[in-house]
């Protein structure tokens, strides 16, 4: 990309796929900028907020996200990672093309999970931040109600995971595409690097720290502990006076994965629901599975 202030590369999504990890791994390289702020989501909701709530750190206008590329010329590669984007691809890539004129030559990431286990993974997400209530059946049955009620879509667990028609998208727009599975980053994280480091054309040869969990769900055991890290805005006045900007971020985030590690209590979902939504992705999975020529039979099992 010709121009200092945009990105060359996106992380797309999927949601709780592994994109926080790829992100974090990402951050240690010397050759890499990120954008500070992680989901800016600005190509999906560019110029068009949506009715529904959405984080504070999301940004419509142009020239605020052009500002997150402040500083970035140094960098051979400059991106940003918003998990949205692969869900809302429509006016994501209407955006894209309207905001990047040089589109053609972006890179697109992007790792896919599951998509019984990611949905079950968000809904837990959500039960680890304590914006639901309902059982995850309770929940599964509502979502076509809560569309209908322009419900944030981070409440929409199954739809999410209808990736074929997604991904399809993004490889008829954009001819540098790379896809990932869940199951790479899990088997080995560092292999998944060296590649990821080959694709963006940088130095593979950095040895990157992989051991760290980010963006872990679970049910809180404790959810003062919860609300202390995530909303606690003494706290956050007090790491502003102790820790240098420069490492606040990173030491908040690993403060709050070692909350997660020891506050959320792992649930397993319901084998026959399980069963139920195999059934129910099953052609997707089999579409999914031609387009990427990627084996998804373990999915299916």
């Amino acid at each position: 990309m010709k121009n200092a202030n945009v990105p060359n590369f996106l992380i797309v999504g999927a949601a709780k796929g592994g994109t926080t990890s790829i992100y974090n791994y990402l951050l240690q390289h010397p050759e890499v900028f990120l954008t500070r702020i992680k989901e800016p989501c600005f190509f999906c909701f560019a110029d068009s907020p949506p009715q529904y709530k959405i984080p504070p750190n999301t940004i419509f206008s142009f020239e605020e996200y052009k500002e997150l590329f402040k500083n970035s010329d140094k960098y051979k590669m400059k991106g940003e990672a918003t998990a949205i984007y692969l869900y809302l691809y429509e006016s994501t890539i209407k955006n894209i093309k309207k905001y990047l004129p040089d589109y053609e030559d972006l890179n697109i990431i992007m790792i896919l999970r599951n998509p019984v286990d990611r949905a079950f993974s968000q809904y837990m997400h959500n039960v680890r931040d304590m914006r639901e209530d309902a059982t995850f059946e309770e929940a599964i049955a509502a979502e076509k109600l809560r569309k209908e009620k322009n419900t944030n879509t981070d409440f929409f667990y199954l739809e999410r995971g209808y990736y074929s028609e997604q991904v399809k998208a993004y490889l008829e727009n954009f001819k540098n595409v790379k896809i990932y599975l869940f199951e790479d980053l899990i088997s080995s994280p560092e292999n998944l690097m060296k590649d990821l480091c080959d694709f963006l054309k940088i130095n593979s040869s950095i040895k990157f720290n992989t051991n760290e969990k980010f963006n872990v769900s679970g049910r809180p055991k404790s959810k003062f502990l919860i609300r202390l890290v995530k909303e606690n805005s003494v706290l956050k006045q007090f790491l502003k006076m102790i820790i240098p900007k420069k490492s606040r971020k990173k030491f908040a985030a690993s403060v709050k994965n070692k909350v997660y590690a020891i506050n959320l209590q792992k649930e397993k979902i319901n084998p026959e629901i399980k069963k139920a939504l195999k059934k129910h992705y099953r052609e997707d999975i089999l579409k999914l599975q031609k387009l990427i020529n990627r084996d998804l039979s373990s999915w299916l099992k």
